[in-house]
């Protein structure tokens, strides 16, 4: 399950900070308009104190904020809610400038009476989604960040006394992983059944009564997974194969719905489990939970062994046998390390990792034998700080390994004193982290790519657009262009062939369309089977065309969808750099006009935008809105025209005419 995606069944929540009503009508009323592609929720308020009111009841998506009376209003709104993406509107172009507003931190400028609806939308669509984007990354990486404290935290932890140890972990648990019931079960020496140790009840803050004795014969699917899997999570575990056999005799009579057990093994071999028990509705187990709940049971491993060897060499100090336990069996990676920052001895996990024998690195200095050199010298700081300093602190750093590779590490520094306070010994704890790297890596890359074809998305293109028109800006002789592709009769194919057809149709699409581009090209899907293509440093428009006749030809053979060949055409809008452009929005905006005057020639063609298009679609667009407002303002006249007959004169009708007096 992947934690870090949106939720894109829950509407762009709009706010709109405008003074006129007028104002907030007719952006509400474009807003409406694309109701049933994008789910909007509207919410409408005329003063800065009552929509930051609003916002901190109800979390908004973006807001539309009216900066007629100056960019203070601006300022004091991204003040107090700087986590929420502001679009400013100015009643006329003269109060506000677009580089103004996004000095002031707002995302776009929109100016009454000029602004694209169409620019509108996506203003609105892409401030949103970026802002719940960051909003879920952030819960994602907070999460990782929580779970390896607490597993830090826990691995610290002294256990002196096993039993207390293990309840500490079940409680430590409950807390992160936030589950109702956490509990230790041992098994016997014959694996014929396992034994509660410790059972922990979040809700009441209290450990239940031990003792609960599950027998293998009784459920021989549930033993046999143990074995198997290193954890064996269970979303609804009165239906999976592996837990149903619970669902009379335990899960039910509970309340519960969901279990995640990780087995605690020791030298390879299996001894218990942690068992993660949710009440209520089912819930998943995402993979961070499921790596968080190993290690909680490598944890518990830890003190089951601790125990051991105090039973079986009794008068050594507690410190050393915790130590010894520690270094010994723990899948975390430990240094011991001398005042002086050489190395004493290192685990089977950190030789596992690095490489190194125990000859190639003890003596050696820890910032010299296992840190990569471009980080040696900030952790011999660290290391050279007092040990109070330094102890608690979190770091990351790039590793040595003998053959080669460089894993990423998240450790700290522990201080060993003896009796009188001396410094004897310090420990480097750490944990892989390179798997959470390139996750952070990943999510970086699907936030600016899209999931179906591969292909940049619409932020990857407008960020690389936005980098071109700056160069132009520098270099007047560097030119490029902009082609907006959108496939003819597309909704054809999604409604015969079904949905899953058309994701493999736009696959093929965009397959074709690579085709077509040159390697320092960006082809992107800008949404739904819309593509953009930026042609950078071209020579003249023909370049650009050049590029539209290719997908033209590509889209002349068939495309093979289940067993079916399918004939598509496309219409292309080409806007070229040297009509003069600041803003990627404006290039795109001017693009999809010029590929709308293509479809509306029947589509299968292509055409250059010239700055008429965009006259014709503001004029459209004011006709349209002063015609809604004619009859606000009683400015239609109707005239009666009588119809006589000429034979005998008589009226047999008449013919209605209205003028609008405009």
């Amino acid at each position: 399950m992947d934690s870090t995606r949106t939720d894109v069944s829950t509407p762009y929540r709009v706010l709109l900070v405008l003074g006129e009503e007028a104002d907030t009508l007719l952006i509400a009323a474009t807003l409406e308009t694309v109701k049933s592609v994008l789910n909007f929720q509207i919410a409408r308020t005329s003063s800065v104190p009552e929509a930051l009111a609003l916002h901190g009841r109800d979390a908004q998506d973006v807001a539309i904020l009216d900066v007629g009376a100056g960019l203070d209003a601006l300022d004091s709104f991204r003040r107090e809610a700087r986590s929420l993406p502001v679009i400013a509107y100015a009643p006329s172009a003269d109060i506000c400038t677009p580089s103004q507003a996004a000095q002031h931190g707002a995302q776009d400028l929109l100016v009454r009476g000029s602004f694209d609806p169409f620019l509108l939308v996506r203003a609105v669509r892409y401030a949103a989604e970026r802002r719940r984007s960051k909003e879920a990354l952030r819960r994602h990486l907070d999460k990782l960040s929580r779970f390896q404290s607490a597993l830090l935290e826990l691995a610290k932890r002294d256990s002196s006394d096993p039993a207390e140890s293990l309840r500490r972990l079940c409680e430590g648990a409950a807390a992160t992983l936030e589950i109702e019931r956490v509990g230790i079960w041992l098994f016997n020496a014959d694996h014929s059944e396992i034994r509660c140790a410790t059972l922990y009840t979040k809700s009441r803050g209290a450990f239940e009564k031990e003792g609960t004795v599950i027998r293998s014969r009784d459920f021989p699917r549930y033993f046999a997974a143990l074995e198997e899997s290193r954890v064996v999570a269970a979303s609804e575990a009165r239906r999976d194969p592996r837990t149903a056999e619970f669902a009379e005799p335990y899960l039910k009579p509970l309340g519960i719905f969901s279990m995640m057990d990780a087995p605690i093994r020791l030298h390879g071999n299996l001894v218990g489990l942690v068992r993660h028990e949710h009440v209520g509705a089912p819930r998943e187990w995402p993979l961070e939970d499921q790596e968080c709940a190993s290690s909680i049971a490598d944890l518990a491993a830890l003190s089951i062994e601790a125990a051991e060897r105090r039973r079986a060499e009794e008068g050594l100090r507690e410190e050393r046998s915790f130590t010894d336990a520690v270094l010994d069996s723990t899948d975390m990676l430990m240094v011991v390390l001398d005042p002086g920052g050489r190395i004493v001895r290192f685990n089977r996990a950190a030789g596992h990792l690095t490489g190194f024998a125990t000859a190639d690195a003890v003596g050696r200095l820890f910032w010299e034998a296992f840190i990569s050199p471009q980080d040696s010298e900030a952790v011999r700081e660290i290391i050279a700080m007092q040990p109070s300093e330094a102890s608690g602190n979190q770091h990351e750093n790039s590793w040595l390994t003998r053959h080669g590779a460089q894993p990423h590490l998240a450790w700290s520094l522990t201080p060993l004193r003896d009796r009188v306070g001396r410094l004897r010994f310090s420990v480097v704890t750490a944990i892989d982290i390179t798997q959470r790297k390139a996750l952070e890596e990943q999510l970086i890359h699907d936030a600016f790519h899209d999931g179906l074809t591969g292909l940049p998305n619409r932020s990857l293109f407008l960020d690389r657009l936005g980098q071109a028109i700056r160069l132009s800006a520098r270099r007047p002789d560097h030119r490029f262009g902009v082609l907006f592709v959108d496939m003819d009769r597309f909704k054809i194919i999604n409604d015969s062939l079904g949905h899953l057809a058309g994701d493999q149709f736009l696959v093929e699409i965009a397959r074709r369309f690579e085709r077509c581009v040159r390697p320092g090209d960006t082809l992107a899907r800008f949404g739904g089977d819309e593509f953009t293509i930026l042609v950078d440093d071209v020579r003249n428009g023909a370049d650009a065309t050049l590029v539209a006749s290719r997908i033209h030809q590509q889209l002349a053979a068939p495309i093979r969808i289940g067993g079916q060949d399918v004939f598509t055409t496309a219409s292309i809008g080409i806007a070229m750099s040297e009509t003069g452009y600041e803003h990627p929005e404006d290039m795109l905006r001017d693009a999809d006009i010029a590929m709308y005057r293509a479809k509306a020639k029947g589509g299968a063609s292509h055409e250059v935008f010239d700055r008429s298009m965009h006259s014709r679609a503001v004029d459209l667009l004011r006709m349209e809105t002063e015609l809604r407002r004619a009859i606000e303002r009683h400015e239609f006249q109707v005239y009666y025209q009588p119809v006589v007959e000429l034979g005998n004169g008589h009226i047999n009708g008449f013919e209605a005419l209205i003028r609008w007096n405009h």
